[in-house]
């Protein structure tokens, strides 16, 4: 039996186990999908243990370990590589672990039905989750603005720099406390929020305030679990005709690739269905219930 499973710090809000493990019984494999929590502090000794286990076959890896887990890989994706992020391992041919990238996948999926509204982007934070986000957004024609808002400038430095060779869109930083306190967004077609702020264990914070925001505007949280976080509750509160976007559908079609990279196939379609239920791809909804 061959063990998957997800690496991160905190993961009582994770739910890809309830994704993965249904999905390798919708294709008959008996094969496991477990939470492996890992204090940042031993993350050496502890990841190290985990992948010299031969039944360990794949893995995502969520907050804070993206970039961490890059020296830990052979090889990475070509979307792995430019994104300079991981959220899925899996063993190659050779028993070698390979860094492959969804994340930009699964983020930008939900967006299709919105992509010819949206030329300027705000992003709050600067870790692996936005380097999957500039990624997507700069697979996008319309795409013109790309702001960046962290404590530390100089990881969002980092991705501009990244990136820098798309000189046909505006990419910018800015130093933000990420302390819920406002910053003028109504040049704005999306607010998206990459930060942990606004999860289970911090339900109660706000990265940025979404307000003054023009009609048709579309603010993403990435966090899923609550389903209605702080942010997007005050973007509804705060602005109207606007959607509103949760982490739910991106951890899907995100895990669906992952599961795509470990046994060739995606999701099927029968669990796909329960996920997004009548074709919904973006749980995204201009009145939120709060």
């Amino acid at each position: 039996m061959a063990v998957y499973g997800i690496i991160g710090f905190p993961l009582v809000q994770s739910l890809s186990p309830q994704l993965h493990n249904p999905a390798f019984r919708f294709i008959t494999r008996e094969d496991t999908y477990q939470k492996f929590e890992i204090d940042p502090a031993a993350f050496d000794d502890r990841i190290g243990q985990l992948l010299k286990d031969p039944q360990s076959q794949g893995f995502n890896i969520t907050i804070p370990f993206k970039e961490q887990i890059l020296p830990y890989c052979s090889r990475l994706s070509p979307e792995a590589g430019r994104i300079g992020a991981v959220n899925t391992l899996a063993r190659d041919e050779d028993g070698r672990w390979v860094g492959h990238n969804s994340d930009w996948f699964g983020f930008i999926t939900p967006l299709d039905q919105h992509q010819n509204l949206l030329k300027k982007v705000l992003i709050a934070g600067a870790g692996g989750s936005a380097r999957a986000v500039v990624y997507a957004l700069l697979r996008r024609q319309n795409i013109q603005k790309i702001h960046i808002l962290n404590r530390n400038v100089r990881r969002a430095e980092m991705i501009i720099q990244a990136f820098s060779d798309h000189a046909e869109v505006e990419l910018s930083c800015h130093y933000h406390p990420l302390d819920g306190s406002e910053f003028k967004s109504k040049e704005f077609d999306l607010v998206v929020n990459t930060t942990p702020l606004g999860s289970v264990k911090e339900k109660n914070s706000l990265a940025i305030f979404p307000t003054r925001l023009n009609p048709g505007a579309v603010c993403y949280d990435l966090i899923y679990n609550p389903a209605k976080t702080l942010f997007l509750q005050k973007a509804v509160q705060e602005n109207t005709g606007i959607s509103v976007i949760n982490g739910w559908p991106m951890l899907v079609w995100q895990a669906s690739q992952s599961f795509k990279i470990w046994t060739g196939g995606a999701f099927p379609g029968q669990w796909l269905n329960q996920l997004l239920p009548d074709g919904n791809q973006s749980f995204s909804s201009s009145v939120l219930s709060v």
